[in-house]
């Protein structure tokens, strides 16, 4: 009788064992896997800053009135048609 309940202890120190050492490696596991999608959010954040950088460089005004004059050849107005609602 002595023998089953030591038995019985050391299957469930045994099997108690394991499961630290599946949960361990689980956990870097999913350690590595959070460091690299980290890592993935910060070059996309880089990437979204520089997106961003280039679309208000796109759109300057000055860049779309060069554009507008060079492209489709559009002119200011002489100054007789120009009409002003205040």
């Amino acid at each position: 009788m002595r023998g089953v309940i030591v038995l019985i202890i050391s299957a469930a120190v045994f099997g108690s064992a394991l499961g630290l050492v599946v949960k361990r490696q689980e956990s870097r596991v999913l350690e590595t896997r959070l460091h690299k999608l980290q890592l993935e959010r910060r070059v996309l954040k880089q990437d979204w800053a520089q997106l961003l950088l280039r679309q208000s460089s796109l759109a300057s005004h000055s860049r779309v009135e060069k554009l507008a004059r060079h492209s489709i050849g559009m002119i200011t107005p002489p100054s007789i048609t120009v009409v002003s609602k205040k």
